[in-house]
C-alpha cells in the first residue's frame, strides 16, 4: 500500500512521468481533425460550416476567400499565405474580425524621375 501511495505521490508530483508541457508537440497534416490553430502544420484549423467538426486546411492562394483574426481558435475562412493580402469591404468587418478575398499587393514604382 505505501508503495502505492508513493508512486500516486511521483506521478503528481511530475517525478515519475514528464509533464504533459515537456513533451514533443505533434503538428497535423491537412484534413485532420483539430481543435485549434496552433495543433496544425499549416497554422489554419478551419471550421466546417455545415458540419462541426474542424480540419487543418491550407491558407489562402489568390482569389480565395480569406479571415483577418480567429475567433475561438479557429477560422471560418483560412487567412492567406505569405505573400497575399486579405482585402475585405469595410461592411464586411464583424467586431475585429473581416472576411474577404486573398490578393497579391504590389509596391507601387516611384518614377524615375521626380521634379521637385
Amino acid at each position: 500500500m505505501a508503495a502505492a501511495l508513493a508512486l500516486v505521490a511521483g506521478i503528481l508530483a511530475g517525478a515519475v512521468m514528464p509533464l504533459w508541457s515537456s513533451l514533443p508537440q505533434y503538428k497535423k497534416g491537412l484534413k485532420e481533425v483539430c481543435i485549434r490553430n496552433q495543433d496544425c502544420q499549416t497554422g489554419c484549423c478551419r471550421r466546417a460550416p455545415d458540419i462541426c467538426e474542424s480540419h487543418c486546411a491550407e491558407k489562402g492562394s489568390e482569389g480565395s476567400l480569406c479571415q483577418t483574426l480567429a475567433f475561438f481558435g479557429q477560422y471560418r475562412q483560412c487567412p492567406c499565405l505569405q505573400n497575399l493580402t486579405c482585402v475585405y469591404w469595410k461592411s464586411e468587418k464583424w467586431s475585429a474580425i473581416a472576411f474577404g478575398h486573398c490578393q497579391k499587393i504590389g509596391r507601387q514604382k516611384l518614377p524615375e524621375e521626380m521634379f521637385f
